[in-house]
């Protein structure tokens, strides 16, 4: 039997058509917060969806580059690439080519996004060779974190279930990343501009010491150090906003938001291995928990409405998630490998 607040695949991946498109009816755009809002596990792989979404949909071709030139470029570079592999004969692209010619015919982007999905693998690559870059793409797990250096020695420290893509070698005019997730960057001062590229914003900096998150379809900057400007990704860049030390953002792809930072130790003590939360929604704590943990969480939709206070430092999974329940009022029972919060 389906469970209440269930999405198929399939399902999943028409929701997430319309919402790019704006095509939802009310009782799907209900039905599906209810989703999302029911697992840790169900809002990650929407964002993952959306990142996926933003990285592919840059490198597919324009519309009026003829279906057989495109196919027959690909097959070639493929071929550079690979070396050993056979380059496949023009009657062989041209067939492959009718068959997807759709994908590269002018077409709404509520019907490229499933394209785009199903292609990402291909169409990344054949942007990575295009471009002449190589990218190095970090995909840290969940209960995981991770600190790395990149080429020009700026350190970023990476959170669990989060995705950072940068390039081997900076080019000296420009330094950009992308990430979906969470990750502290301390950048190197060294006169190219810092660009950190998310799913709803652009970040630009010289060299200054910030932390940006991408989860709950918004881009969060706080900036520990230096300045940094922050760009949503549809607008234009004078309309852009400079924050300085101790300042947060908050941004979707067409509004910043400058909220009031009364708890900057909540913002950053995940680098330190803490959960601290300060009057936060029980669906944000559980996906922070589950991630933090690799562990399944699910709460029964009655007990979303609580808001938590806590800090978890030295704690195990069965005491942090005994600690919530017993704050709401509420038991937990484990169901093959899922944790589920439910009234008592």
């Amino acid at each position: 039997m389906r469970r209440k607040n269930s999405l198929s695949s399939a399902e999943m991946q028409q929701y997430f058509i319309k919402w790019q498109d704006g095509r939802l009816s009310a009782a799907e755009q209900k039905r599906l917060e209810n989703w999302l809002a029911s697992s840790p596990a169900n809002q990650t792989e929407w964002e993952r969806l959306a990142a996926i979404w933003n990285l592919a949909a840059t490198p597919i071709p324009a519309g009026d580059t003829p279906t057989g030139v495109l196919w027959e470029d690909l097959a070639a570079q493929l071929d550079a690439r690979l070396h050993a592999t056979p380059r496949p004969q023009p009657s062989f692209i041209r067939k492959r080519a009718e068959k997807f010619a759709a994908w590269f015919r002018p077409i709404p982007k509520w019907a490229l996004a499933g394209a785009a999905i199903l292609l990402i693998g291909v169409l990344l690559q054949f942007n990575s060779m295009r471009s002449r870059v190589e990218w190095v793409t970090l995909d840290v797990s969940f209960g995981q974190r991770a600190t790395i250096l990149l080429p020009d020695s700026s350190i970023v420290e990476i959170n669990a279930g989060s995705m950072l893509k940068y390039p081997k070698k900076f080019d000296p005019k420009a330094r950009e990343v992308e990430l979906a997730g969470e990750a502290f960057f301390q950048v190197q001062r060294n006169g190219a501009p810092f660009k950190v590229e998310t799913a709803h914003a652009t970040m630009q900096v010289l060299g200054t010491a910030f932390n940006i998150r991408t989860w709950n379809h918004v881009t969060r900057v706080f900036v520990q150090s230096g300045k940094v400007a922050v760009q949503a990704k549809k607008t234009s860049p004078v309309n852009r906003v400079e924050l300085n030390a101790g300042e947060m953002a908050h941004c979707d792809t067409v509004a910043i938001l400058l909220p009031t930072v009364e708890y900057p130790e909540e913002v950053l003590a995940w680098r330190e291995g803490r959960l601290i939360f300060r009057r936060r929604i029980l669906s944000e704590v559980l996906q922070e928990l589950a991630r933090h943990f690799a562990m399944q969480i699910e709460a029964d939709a009655s007990l979303l409405r609580h808001t938590i206070t806590a800090d978890f430092s030295q704690e195990s999974f069965s005491q942090a998630i005994a600690a919530l329940a017993a704050s709401i009022d509420a038991r937990y029972e484990k169901m093959d490998d899922v944790y589920r919060l439910q009234p008592k």
